[in-house]
C-alpha cells in the first residue's frame, strides 16, 4: 500500500506579489502533491458567496476551466492555473465542518467526485 503524507503549506508564503494561494500552489507542484486542500469558511464552491446571498448554489464538482471561466473566486486565478497545469486537484472543504475528520478525508480523485455535505473537488475534464 502506498504511505500517504499530508503536510500543512498555506500561511507560509512570504514572496511579494504571491497570494497564501499561489504560494500553495507552487509548493504543492514543486513537491509533487496528489491534492492541494484549501480550507474555507463554506463547505465548498458556490456561484457567489452563500453569506451574502441566499440564493447561491453549490457546486458538487467544477473543472479547473469552469472556475476560471465563471470567476468563481475560491482561489485567485494564477494558483487555479498552476494546479490545471500540474494536473493536482484542489479540494475545497469547511473550517468550520463539526467533523473536521469527515472534512478532511481523502478525496475520491479517481472520479473527482466528494460528498455533498463536506467538500467540492476541482479538477481536469475527464480525469
Amino acid at each position: 500500500m502506498a504511505r500517504t503524507t499530508a503536510m500543512k503549506i498555506g500561511r507560509m508564503n512570504r514572496a511579494p506579489f504571491f497570494t497564501t494561494d499561489s504560494g500553495a500552489a507552487l509548493r504543492a507542484a514543486e513537491m509533487g502533491c496528489q491534492a492541494l486542500f484549501k480550507g474555507t469558511s463554506v463547505d465548498g464552491v458556490y456561484t457567489a458567496d452563500p453569506k451574502k446571498d441566499k440564493g447561491a448554489q453549490r457546486y458538487d464538482t467544477l473543472s479547473y476551466q469552469e472556475v476560471l471561466a465563471r470567476d468563481l473566486r475560491v482561489m485567485d486565478s494564477s494558483a487555479v492555473s498552476l494546479m490545471r497545469d500540474s494536473n493536482i486537484p484542489i479540494v475545497v472543504f469547511s473550517i468550520r465542518a463539526r467533523s473536521p475528520s469527515s472534512a478532511c478525508a481523502e478525496p475520491s480523485l479517481d472520479t473527482g467526485t466528494t460528498r455533498r455535505s463536506s467538500k467540492v473537488c476541482i479538477r481536469g475534464c475527464g480525469t
